[in-house]
C-alpha cells in the first residue's frame, strides 16, 4: 500500500501548477542512518548490549554449575549404602540448593527481559528524537526555499510521505465542510412521496384451452 501511495502523492504534487512553486524530496532513511549522532548512539548501545550479554553469559554458566551440584546431591542422596542420617542430610542440602537454583533462574529470566526492554526503549527514544530533529530541519529549509511540498522517498512507514506542505494547499477543511453540508442537506430534505405500486396488468389473451366454438 505504501509503495502505491507515494507515487500517487508524487503524481498529485507534480500535477499542481508549477509556476512559482517548489517541490523538494528527502530520503529520511538515508539521512537518519548517516547522522553522526545516530551512529555514535548506536555504537554506544552495541557496546552496552555486548557487555550485558557477557554478564548474562557468566550468570548462565553459574546456573549450569549449580545445576550440576544439585544433580550430584540428588544422586548421592539416593545411594543405598548411606545411613538414614546421612541420606537426610544430603536431601536437605539438595532441597536448599534446588531452591537457590530456582531463584537464580527466575532472576536470570528477569534480567534478560529487563535488558531487552531497556534496549527497545533506547532504540525507540533514539528514533523519535532524531526523526523530530529531521522534521524540524526540513521545515526550516522548506520555509527558507519557499517550498510548497517536501516528499519523503523512503519506504519506512515511520514518517509520512508528505513531511511538509504549505498550509494554503491543505483542502481538508474545505472537503470536510462540503461533505457535512451535503449530509445536512440530505437529512433536512423532505421525504419523497412513496410511489404507488401499479396493479399487475391483466392479460386479455384467453387462457390456454379456451376459445370460441364454431
Amino acid at each position: 500500500m505504501k509503495k502505491i501511495l507515494l507515487p500517487i502523492l508524487v503524481a498529485c504534487a507534480l500535477a499542481l501548477p508549477l509556476r512559482g512553486q517548489t517541490i523538494l524530496v528527502i530520503d529520511v532513511n538515508g539521512v537518519f542512518n548517516n547522522l553522526t549522532e545516530v551512529k555514535s548512539e548506536i555504537e554506544k548501545l552495541k557496546i552496552a548490549v555486548s557487555q550485558y550479554n557477557d554478564f548474562l553469559a557468566e550468570q548462565a554458566k553459574g546456573l549450569q554449575d549449580l545445576q550440576g551440584k544439585v544433580n550430584l546431591l540428588q544422586q548421592q542422596a539416593e545411594n543405598p549404602a548411606l545411613t538414614q542420617e546421612g541420606r537426610d542430610a544430603l536431601k536437605k542440602q539438595f532441597t536448599d540448593q534446588a531452591s537457590a537454583l530456582d531463584n537464580q533462574k527466575q532472576q536470570f529470566l528477569r534480567d534478560q527481559q529487563t535488558s531487552q526492554t531497556l534496549v527497545q526503549q533506547k532504540q525507540t527514544q533514539l528514533v523519535q528524537t532524531e526523526l523530530q530533529k529531521i522534521h524540524d530541519q526540513v521545515t526550516l529549509i522548506a520555509e527558507k526555499r519557499k517550498a510548497s511540498l517536501v516528499l519523503n522517498k523512503s519506504d519506512n512507514g515511520l514518517v509520512s510521505s508528505v513531511i511538509y506542505s504549505d498550509k494554503s494547499f491543505d483542502i481538508s477543511s474545505e472537503v470536510q465542510d462540503a461533505l457535512n453540508k451535503a449530509a445536512e442537506a440530505t437529512a433536512t430534505a423532505p421525504a419523497a412521496a412513496p410511489t404507488a405500486m401499479a396493479p399487475a396488468a391483466s392479460s386479455s389473451r384467453p387462457a390456454a384451452g379456451t376459445g370460441t366454438s364454431k
